[in-house]
């Protein structure tokens, strides 16, 4: 904790302090982290005082007015709570601002002048309430002493002062001497109040002193103190003492009637009355022990009679402290002030800080103790200061399990009748790029008819990742490969045909496909693409025996029936069904000489040559294959 003091009344923009050395930040790091601290109040003062948000200098910001802040305070103090960030360098520092009194008022009356009757019959020794002068300063510079101002009366009257409980003081005139009205009816003095500077400042009063005849007898109270103690929150109208002063005159000389002073009125009169007849004092608005623990009142008794003499006595009540508060929470999160919302990111290492935690109680005692207690166990509500905690993780967290938390803060104070309260704080968990895309595949098959137009969707390719926004929005991208060069895809992960594909140039294709996410670093996902090119019947059969220029055979006559005599072969580029081949003969065998096998093309002697000395058989042939539609090749052998 860094302790100051400041003179009242300094100008604007005075500098109080240097919290970063002070608070010897400026030796703990180096000048680049220097550079990044903050600093903020936990709660913005009431006073007029400020902190530089980056170099940590404590000024003035308006006017510092003592008598203003702590009006009848000893001791003026100003505590505040600054908060240094970012988080990886937070810390609070505790600071007491004194504000020193400067005596910038003088003492004043509440009138510059008044008339004082005193009866002829008045004993010496007797006195007189005169009002009391008021000074704004501190106790330092509050009134210190009165002076008592005559000509050549002075020896008819002085001044009797006595200084109360509370701090004010009581002015008495007190009659030294007997008056004798006939021989003088009129006196005039001045009353002179100091205060405490070292050039003390000065008020008057004048009083003006008519002497009367009246009755003799002031009233006496049973005892000059009384003493009484209450609960606090006591009902309104509730009776917590009575006061009794004796007259020994008779008649409206003998009847006492009772009130407050002045002071006690203005300064208590909104929670406490007296009934003129009975001396009965009683309650009239909320004793909270927590805003005074004790009061002192003056109670002044007076006869009816005229020119009746006021006494007074003084009445002590001690307020009795009960557990009615319940300890107030506020958090403040690295973001902002009092709030119920705090983030996170995933991954971070256990013991990250999360919020600050003020808890305060006004009640006394056990009463004003309590425990907090936090309902989460992936964090942990760490005890810093008696009234201050911070919460930190337990654990690493992963928010893809879990994106977000309900943190409940209860805390209980110690009190017989317990009072509890509870703040609640949602903790978000931000994603970080920790998960790679993942295909729904890892290899992805897919067929291509051959000859297809370009642009010809062929398979769809998806990859999910897990992170959200951006860490999870998908990009696809080829592997770069001559085999992924004849294709293309889409942001949908669709893959089309560049161009028309001839199956009888290439069969198959062979690739890899990557996704990308579009966090910071980038993760990729691959699978593989297998793409078969589907054959279709685009090729006719062509015949490699006979050929254009290898078409003519001889045989003798005297081959035997079901002889081989060659074999008819062709070939088709396509595959499957459009590849399988048949062989007939159409035409130059009418007499079924020859018999040619439609599936394996051998062609053989089907009746006898015997008979035949010399002849030539020209046969067509024909070879197709079994397609859709179907393709067919001629062709002529000469036998």
């Amino acid at each position: 904790s860094l302790r100051y003091q400041l003179i009242e009344e300094v100008r604007v923009g005075t500098r109080i302090a240097d919290l970063a050395d002070d608070a010897k930040l400026k030796a703990k790091y180096p000048q680049n982290i220097l550079q990044q601290l903050q600093y903020g109040f936990l709660s913005q003062p009431t006073t007029n005082i400020s902190v530089g948000t980056t170099n940590g200098l404590l000024f003035t910001r308006g006017r510092i007015d003592r008598d203003t802040i702590c009006p009848g305070m000893r001791v003026c103090e100003v505590h505040l709570d600054i908060a240094v960030k970012p988080v990886a360098y937070f810390q609070i520092i505790k600071v007491t601002v004194e504000i020193v009194d400067l005596n910038d008022n003088k003492p004043e009356f509440p009138e510059p002048e008044i008339t004082l009757s005193i009866l002829e019959s008045a004993t010496p020794e007797s006195g007189f309430v005169l009002p009391s002068a008021m000074d704004n300063d501190g106790p330092g510079f509050s009134i210190q002493r009165y002076e008592l101002i005559t000509d050549a009366n002075k020896s008819k009257f002085s001044l009797k002062v006595n200084k109360n409980l509370d701090g004010s003081m009581d002015v008495r005139l007190v009659l030294e001497r007997r008056l004798d009205r006939e021989a003088q009816d009129r006196y005039s003095i001045k009353v002179i109040a100091y205060d405490g500077g070292s050039t003390p400042r000065s008020g008057s009063l004048s009083v003006n002193i008519h002497v009367i005849d009246t009755n003799d007898n002031e009233p006496v109270f049973d005892q000059t103190t009384y003493g009484v103690s209450v609960i606090e929150n006591v009902p309104i109208r509730t009776v917590i003492a009575t006061v009794h002063a004796a007259d020994h005159d008779q008649g409206p000389n003998g009847l006492v009637r009772y009130g407050f002073s002045k002071h006690t009125t203005d300064k208590h009169g909104h929670l406490f009355g007296i009934d003129q007849e009975s001396g009965e004092i009683y309650v009239k608005g909320i004793i909270d022990h927590e805003e005074s623990d004790i009061y002192h009142l003056m109670v002044v008794a007076q006869d009816l009679g005229p020119g009746s003499l006021p006494t007074d006595a003084t009445v002590v009540i001690h307020v009795q402290d009960i557990n009615d508060n319940k300890p107030e929470i506020t958090i403040n999160t690295i973001t902002e002030p009092n709030t119920d919302r705090a983030e996170i990111e995933e991954d971070s290492p256990p013991g990250t800080f999360v919020a600050h935690v003020s808890v305060t109680d006004k009640d006394d005692g056990v009463n004003g103790q309590f425990t907090c207690s936090l309902s989460e166990r992936s964090f942990t509500l760490e005890r810093r200061f008696p009234t201050e905690y911070q919460i930190v993780t337990n654990q690493t967290l992963d928010r893809e399990k879990r994106a977000s938390y309900s943190l409940a803060i209860v805390c209980r104070d110690h009190g017989k009748d317990k009072k509890i309260s509870i703040e609640h704080l949602r903790v978000s968990v931000l994603d970080r790029n920790d998960n790679y895309p993942i295909f729904t595949e890892r290899t992805y098959t897919a067929s291509l008819i051959e000859n297809n137009f370009v642009g010809k969707f062929i398979v769809h390719v998806n990859a999910t990742d897990a992170d959200v926004n951006e860490n999870a929005r998908v990009m696809y991208q080829l592997d770069g490969t001559r085999d992924s060069s004849f294709f293309t895809i889409d942001g949908d992960g669709k893959i089309r045909a560049k161009l028309s594909i001839d199956r009888e140039v290439r069969r198959k294709f062979q690739f890899k496909v990557w996704a990308f996410d579009r966090g910071s670093p980038r993760r990729t996902g691959t699978a593989d693409i297998s793409i078969i090119v589907e054959d279709i019947n685009d090729n006719s059969p062509v015949f490699l025996f006979p050929t254009l220029y290898n078409h003519s055979l001889t045989i003798s006559n005297r081959v035997p029936v079901g002889f081989a005599i060659t074999q008819i072969r062709a070939h088709d580029d396509d595959t499957r069904e459009a590849a399988q081949l048949a062989y007939q003969i159409t035409q130059g065998n009418d007499d079924e000489v020859f018999d040619l096998d439609p599936r394996y093309g051998t062609l053989t002697l089907k009746s006898s040559l015997g008979g035949i000395s010399h002849r030539r058989y020209d046969l067509v042939l024909a070879v197709s294959d079994h397609g859709s539609p179907q393709q067919t090749a001629q062709g002529i052998l000469n036998i």
